[in-house]
């Protein structure tokens, strides 16, 4: 897959370099290679426009858009869910963007990743798997991965650093056949 080649036959090129994207609802948000964080709304897409083959060129024709906005900090990692926009910083520390989309709460705590879905999830350095349960307060989980997700529906999901597969059950990790 290429940026003028991609498989399949509904990618529609937006204009912009990202090296991390998230959407939830009408919402993009991603960091570029310089941390730079970036937002912009979804707009004009359709079921037409996701169905349209890329012409050799690498542009569909489609009228999709992107209205991109820089946010104000520097991220290495952004997540968008229910429990909104959150990222961890190059020097591992966690921030929360506030109702007003331009500025950030500082979280206590440090992590090299983090997911937000029904709740906010992340996981530090030393593969330690954390659960936010708010007021500047994490929980540790026990097991340890490199990256995780976490759904809206409360599905979490992670891998560890042999790449292998596991699923939250709410009260342990269950082991996915197969390896990432």
């Amino acid at each position: 897959m290429s940026a003028s080649r991609p498989t399949g036959t509904g990618w529609v090129h937006i204009p912009g370099k990202l090296m991390m994207i998230e959407i939830y609802g009408d919402q993009v948000v991603g960091t570029n290679p310089g941390h730079v964080i970036f937002k912009s709304p979804v707009s004009g897409v359709s079921t037409t426009t996701t169905t349209r083959r890329p012409r050799s060129s690498g542009s569909s024709g489609a009228k999709v858009s992107a209205k991109w906005r820089a946010i104000p900090g520097r991220l290495t990692r952004i997540s968008k869910g229910r429990s909104g926009v959150w990222g961890v910083n190059r020097n591992g520390y966690i921030y929360k963007l506030n109702s007003n989309g331009r500025s950030w709460t500082r979280i206590r705590g440090k992590l090299v990743q983090v997911s937000s879905g029904s709740s906010v999830w992340g996981v530090n350095k030393y593969g330690h798997i954390y659960r936010y349960r708010g007021g500047n307060r994490w929980q540790r989980i026990p097991g340890l991965l490199t990256n995780l997700d976490v759904s809206d529906s409360g599905h979490v999901w992670g891998v560890n650093r042999g790449g292998s597969i596991y699923r939250w059950t709410g009260r342990n990790w269950q082991h996915i056949g197969g390896r990432a």
